[in-house]
């Protein structure tokens, strides 16, 4: 089986985290060469103790994905990509919606350039809990170096305690 996968290796070279893609896309066959991930993206610690977790491309559009590492306490969100600039609107709204329902840093990383078929939107995004853009680049190579203010995230989920006030027994 083939899998799209996204790791996250640790400053000293160890492997950390791993996560298998669970929504393939349609519109570009990937069931007929890629096998589906069945696990939700776990919380895992980053070297320095931060819980973060990683989701890939399509798994952006299913929300659900990413309450329950949320709730497992992750901070921040990691979502790789190859999203195209004809959706690059979905991309940012989506990113911004996943970072406030979730009271967490999310940060986007998008293909730019254009591989024959697709152009790519590129947008790579850093987004506060509150839903803010803290940096973002546009549609060419580079790279983001941002600082981020993780008692955001604490302050953020007293102010709004959405993890509190979950019903999972009313939800169908």
């Amino acid at each position: 089986d083939v899998y799209n996968t996204a790791f996250a290796v640790s400053k000293n070279g160890y492997l950390i985290n791993s996560y298998d893609k669970v929504h393939l896309v349609p519109m570009l066959d990937e069931p007929a060469f890629l096998t589906a991930g069945n696990a939700v993206p776990e919380a895992f610690n980053l070297t320095n103790g931060i819980k973060a977790t990683q989701i890939i491309c399509y798994d952006l559009r299913f929300p659900e994905l990413l309450r329950y590492p949320a709730r497992k306490d992750a901070e921040i969100a990691f979502y790789v990509a190859q999203w195209p600039q004809a959706r690059v609107s979905h991309w940012i709204a989506l990113l911004k919606a996943r970072a406030i329902e979730n009271d967490m840093f999310v940060i986007g990383c998008n293909a730019c350039g254009d591989d024959g078929q697709t152009e790519y939107a590129g947008h790579s995004i850093v987004i506060n809990p509150n839903g803010e853009i803290v940096a973002q680049l546009e549609g060419k190579p580079d790279h983001i170096s941002c600082n981020i203010d993780l008692d955001e995230v604490t302050t953020q989920r007293e102010n709004i305690p959405v993890f509190k006030n979950l019903r999972p027994h009313l939800y169908k």
